[in-house]
């Protein structure tokens, strides 16, 4: 199996065990897909390695799952909260995680 496929199916894995039901939303069109949301995370500045806490919610989802690719301004809902996307960052393989802001 190769490598991309394998890491798809692991963060398909993933998202059903640990997501929950979020609505992404272009223009009219809209979608309902699994994702993993945190109202607060934390990261490590990569360049100086320390921890840097994060008020700004996140949402971590599988590209597969999405029939576009998501960019900025687009908005997802989360538990009945509607959230503007300010930044995507791809994991480089299946999945990209989406730093949001309340809309």
């Amino acid at each position: 199996m190769d490598f991309p496929r394998l890491m798809d199916r692991m963060l398909g894995h993933v998202t059903r065990t640990l997501g929950e039901p979020v609505i992404y939303k272009r223009g009219e069109a809209t979608y309902t897909l699994p994702g993993v949301f945190q109202s607060k995370h934390a990261m490590i500045d990569p360049d100086t390695g320390m921890g840097v806490q994060s008020n700004q919610p996140i949402c971590g989802i599988r590209l597969s799952d999405l029939p576009v690719t998501p960019k900025v301004g687009d908005r997802l809902i989360v538990r009945g909260v509607n959230y503007r996307i300010a930044e995507t960052q791809e994991d480089g393989n299946v999945g990209v995680l989406l730093v949001l802001q309340n809309a």
